[in-house]
C-alpha cells in the first residue's frame, strides 16, 4: 500500500468536489461518504487491521479517515441536492481541510509506528 499516493488521493478530494460543483455534476454521494470503499480505507479496514490491530493509532487513522469521507458526502450530497451555495459555503468551511489535515497526521504516524516512516533528523 503506498500510503503517501493515498494521501495525496485523499487530499486531491476536495478538489474533486469543487470541480463538480463548478460542473453541477451530480456525484455518488453514497461512496464518497463510505470509508471502506476506497483504496486506503479497504487497506485500514483489512490488512492495516489484522496486521496491526494492537497499535492505538491504527484506531484513530480508521476514524479520522471515516470523518474525512463524511464530510466530503455531506458536501457531496448538497450539490446533488442542487444545493450548491450551501455546497461552495461547506467547501470554504473548515471542516474538509480539517479532517483531510486530521487523516493525513494520522497515516503519518502510524506509518512512523510501523517503521515505513523515519522521523527526519532535526
Amino acid at each position: 500500500m503506498d500510503l503517501e499516493q493515498e494521501l495525496a488521493n485523499h487530499a486531491e478530494l476536495k478538489q474533486c468536489l469543487k470541480e463538480a460543483l463548478s460542473r453541477q455534476n451530480t456525484l455518488d454521494a453514497d461512496t464518497v461518504s463510505r470509508d471502506d470503499r476506497c483504496e486506503l480505507g479497504q487497506w485500514l479496514h483489512s490488512h492495516a487491521k489484522g496486521a496491526y490491530g494492537g497499535l492505538g493509532i491504527l484506531q484513530t487513522c480508521i476514524s479520522r479517515h471515516a470523518m474525512l469521507h463524511r464530510e466530503a458526502g455531506q458536501i457531496a450530497r448538497l450539490i446533488n441536492q442542487r444545493r450548491f451555495q450551501d455546497a461552495a459555503r461547506a467547501l470554504d468551511d473548515d471542516a474538509l481541510d480539517v479532517a483531510i489535515s486530521a487523516a493525513a497526521s494520522s497515516i503519518h504516524l502510524l506509518r512512523q509506528a510501523i517503521g515505513e516512516d523515519k522521523p527526519e533528523s532535526a
